[in-house]
């Protein structure tokens, strides 16, 4: 993805998050914010970058500078990352995340052997290999 249309899902994901906590509307909070509704609309949807002036207004309209609202978008990619995960995927990076917190043992559903990645059949017998004796070379 281009880097450009990135931030653009950012700001937007950002924005429509602060703007539902509180409550409003889009139509709602872009009067709040003296901001243009379809220009508004525009933003949230990703389709459009605000101007400075008009992030400005954005920003007081929710009592931020813009400063913190650019700190407010780190790790906002990982966070949409994250949700776009289907829900099995979510649980397990989730219960990856909270293990490296708490530094336990991961559970079973997580673990390698759920993923089919150990060393034993369905059985849970081990396989045989052959053993091949190497050849010796002839001095």
């Amino acid at each position: 993805m281009e880097e450009a249309e990135k931030y653009k899902r950012l700001v937007a994901a950002l924005l429509v998050k602060l703007r539902t906590e509180k409550g409003y509307s889009g139509i709602a909070f872009a009067d709040i914010a003296g901001v243009a509704q379809s220009t508004y609309q525009q933003i949230e949807l990703g389709k459009s970058f605000p101007k400075l002036d008009t992030l400005i207004k954005v920003c007081k309209a929710h009592n931020l500078t813009l400063n913190e609202f650019t700190n407010m978008l780190e790790g906002q990619e990982e966070k949409l990352i994250i949700e776009g995960l289907n829900p099995d995927n979510r649980r397990n990076l989730t219960a990856i995340a909270n293990t490296m917190k708490s530094n336990q043992k991961l559970p079973p559903e997580t673990q390698a052997g759920s993923a089919g990645l150990t060393d034993t059949d369905r059985n849970g017998i081990k396989p045989k290999f052959k053993r091949t004796k190497k050849k010796q070379k002839e001095a």
